[in-house]
């Protein structure tokens, strides 16, 4: 291996993608370890076929989009593998190891947005990190209740979807800031009206996308830069527009 490689590779590490998944597999290796030796302790190293299969199934419906969560828990529920309280732990620490290797596939092959997909991550750790003991301490009963409401949303949504009764899921890999704030809240576990105030109370750089309104005409202000496609974009819409010393005529 060259100087130029070795360059490259170290070029790459400290991108947020290649961190990531830099970072991915070293937790995947430590995982995999610990995982290992509770297993050799309890004498279960070798995994019962039963849990093959229904990993290899649900993992599959996972790379497809449908989740892999719920037919688990569907599963385990109609089976009495587990006591409910055991779910969250089951399903975050039997999945680990799947949801990695899908996480270097397509985080390589699926170019998005470095920032919201680290975001994303960061604050889907934080939410399960305040979660689980929250999880550990409830009543069966109430883990019972939120674990069947959230698998009854999730079918009828994908029933309505494959029924064209919904938009289909999108395919933007970017979102702009207002959106992102919203995915970030949501991942976090944040309610509607939490995020509401939190993008009420946001105060937008000056001069960009400003509203005023006077005598009853609406004025956008967005006078803080300027660039010719952006001024064309502006002068084509059906709006009324004030351009200043940027040098466009």
């Amino acid at each position: 291996m060259n100087a130029g490689m070795i360059g490259a590779a170290a070029r790459w590490l400290m991108t947020i993608v290649g961190g990531l998944l830099a970072a991915l597999s070293v937790i995947a290796l430590y995982f995999t370890s610990v995982l290992i030796g509770a297993a050799r302790k309890r004498g279960e190293l070798a995994p019962k076929p039963e849990a093959i299969g229904l990993g290899a199934v649900t993992n599959f419906f996972d790379t497809l989009g449908i989740g892999s969560f719920a037919p688990t828990t569907a599963y385990m529920k109609l089976r009495r593998m587990a006591p409910d309280s055991y779910f969250p732990a089951i399903l975050n620490a039997g999945h680990a190891l799947p949801t990695v290797t899908q996480a270097l596939v397509f985080i390589t092959l699926v170019q998005v947005d470095p920032m919201l997909l680290l975001a994303c991550i960061i604050a889907s750790c934080l939410g399960a990190f305040v979660g689980a003991p929250i999880v550990q301490k409830s009543p069966v009963r109430l883990v019972q209740g939120v674990v069947g409401l959230a698998l009854l949303i999730g079918a009828v949504l994908f029933a309505l979807k494959n029924l064209n009764l919904l938009p289909p899921g999108g395919a933007d890999l970017t979102l702009p800031p207002a959106l992102f704030a919203i995915a970030v809240g949501a991942e976090l576990g944040l309610t509607r009206e939490e995020i509401q105030r939190g993008l009420a109370a946001c105060k937008p750089a000056k001069m960009r996308m400003e509203f005023w309104e006077a005598k009853g005409v609406g004025i956008i202000n967005d006078a803080y830069n300027a660039n010719a496609d952006s001024m064309i974009a502006a002068l084509s819409s059906r709006t009324l527009s004030g351009i200043g010393d940027r040098g466009f005529v």
